[in-house]
């Protein structure tokens, strides 16, 4: 339902825009179109950053372990050793 009633809105935009703006009231309305998705779409990337950012803070999403570096994964294996096993 929600999208015939966004699709009868735009066409009444674009019957608007190109009753005031002549034969570029499509090119208009499309250009509007395209600069409001495209907020939308920031809009969305920014908050779901936020939110997985949050999850990680919470703990319920575990940082990835794939992605060490060699470092990481020496200072690791260093923390298993034990210093009193001397053979």
């Amino acid at each position: 339902m929600r999208y015939i009633t966004l699709s009868i809105i735009a066409i009444i935009l674009l019957i608007v825009f190109a009753m005031f703006f002549g034969p570029f009231g499509s090119l208009v309305l499309l250009v509007i179109a395209a600069g409001v998705i495209g907020h939308l779409y920031a809009i969305t990337k920014q908050l779901e950053s936020r939110i997985t950012e949050l999850e990680r803070r919470q703990g319920i999403i575990k940082d990835d372990d794939y992605n060490l570096s060699n470092e990481d994964i020496e200072n690791e294996l260093e923390q298993y050793i034990d210093p009193d096993d001397n053979k």
